[in-house]
């Protein structure tokens, strides 16, 4: 059998300023907001998507044995399964806070899309659920995306493959 090539994953929620340590979470911040000292701008800030990404890419990459035994249709609750569990992504309500602001817009399309596939609004009772939530939709979104063409219930090694490369080129 064939091993799937492992990479890690990188996943940076804020940039800190060089000078007070304030944490900047807009992607393109070039300035800190509390000093004024300029920002690292090498750095890609992970959104919503980019995260959930991240997770099915990592699963893929780390969990192969088990992702070839699931149904195609379960990678997403495995890949988020860690997060969904804790019931956050940070241990900062103000990271928190701050990541759903810049990225309201990918929170709306999770919301969005269970609407529209369940008919139900979601029923958010606290900031980190609503991150959680929208982390694993995302990830829902993103692997009917890239599996609209795949007609098997399972993976095998060459579409196991297959799906790490369509995610890294996502």
């Amino acid at each position: 059998m064939q091993d799937v090539v492992t990479t890690k994953c990188i996943t940076q929620f804020y940039r800190e300023c060089p000078d007070c340590q304030t944490w900047a979470f807009a992607q393109f911040d070039i300035y800190c907001s509390r000093c004024g000292a300029k920002l690292d701008d090498d750095v890609w800030l992970t959104s919503i998507s980019d995260y959930a990404k991240n997770l099915l890419k990592e699963f893929l990459e780390n969990y192969p044995e088990l992702a070839m035994e699931a149904d195609i249709s379960e990678i997403p609750d495995y890949a988020t399964e860690s997060i969904r569990a804790n019931g956050n992504v940070l241990f900062n309500q103000y990271a928190t806070r701050r990541i759903l602001a810049e990225c309201w817009n990918e929170v709306e399309i999770a919301l969005d899309d269970r609407k529209e596939n369940t008919g139900q609004d979601y029923p958010a009772s606290n900031i980190e659920r609503l991150h959680v939530f929208s982390v694993t939709r995302h990830a829902e979104i993103i692997w009917r995306s890239i599996t609209d063409d795949v007609l098997e219930n399972s993976l095998c090694v060459e579409t196991l493959a297959e799906m790490v490369n369509r995610l890294e080129n996502r």
